[in-house]
């Protein structure tokens, strides 16, 4: 399902999975990822379940990429000190197929010997309740949590209260993966914002943000705020402006 063009040691490494939701808040956090930490593609997904897209490159121009994917895979530098990957998703799943693509992006998991995985999503602003709360919350199955209680108690993130099988409305396939990693024993962690929808980028640079408070892997400026490079495909995120012969 996944073809590697480089040959890529993934022992022991973070893979971030975007999924596609409200506002598309994890696939431009992802983009983020991707672009300031100026990762390599060094696979391509293919499955039945992925609708097709093929554009322009996404990314910084000296990248040597060419075209971009519905699905593409990407990695920090070998010498970096952390292994941190993510799987761009940029088009939604064909309902019928996605057990069948869960399944297939599983076994490529185990396989390349992942250590753990951070899905990233979003759910409608009206689903959240405690108004006075963070916008962000996590779950995290037992392996993940057990690995990093004291990291995620000293950040003092809201955990969503379903935690056996959190379901995150306007989340997209995140809740369906979460409950496929827990069963097959994965250590894995869904971290989600309630937004609306609108120019999502401000949501994508916050959850970024607070990822980057987890991983401590994006460089920084004074006040810890992680400092992003904006993808040059983000200016195309509304099209051309209206031709002024219409009005």
């Amino acid at each position: 399902m996944i073809k590697l063009t480089s040959s890529v040691d993934f022992t022991d490494g973070i893979l971030i999975i975007p999924s596609v939701c409200v506002g598309n808040v994890a696939q431009l956090s992802a983009d983020l990822i991707v672009e300031t930490l100026k990762m390599q593609k060094v696979g391509i997904l293919w499955h039945p379940a992925v609708i097709p897209i093929i554009g322009p490159p996404a990314y910084w121009r000296d990248n040597k990429d060419t075209t971009t994917t519905a699905c593409e895979l990407f990695t920090m530098d070998p010498e970096a000190k952390q292994k941190i990957s993510v799987l761009q998703i940029r088009s939604p799943l064909v309902a019928t197929l996605m057990q069948d693509f869960f399944d297939q992006l599983m076994d490529f998991i185990e396989k390349q010997k992942f250590k753990e995985v951070i899905i990233l999503s979003s759910s409608y602003a009206h689903e959240k309740h405690l108004i006075e709360e963070s916008p962000f919350e996590y779950s995290a199955s037992d392996s993940f949590y057990g690995s990093h209680e004291n990291k995620l108690t000293s950040l003092n993130w809201r955990r969503h209260s379903g935690q056996g099988f959190p379901h995150i409305l306007g989340g997209g396939f995140a809740s369906q993966l979460f409950r496929g990693l827990q069963d097959k024993k994965i250590a894995t962690m869904m971290l989600f914002k309630y937004v609306s929808e609108g120019d999502n980028s401000p949501d994508a640079k916050q959850m970024t943000n607070k990822l980057n408070e987890f991983l401590d892997v994006l460089p920084t400026k004074e006040d810890g705020s992680a400092r992003l490079t904006i993808p040059p495909s983000w200016k195309l995120l509304f099209g051309d402006a209206a031709p002024q012969s219409i009005y």
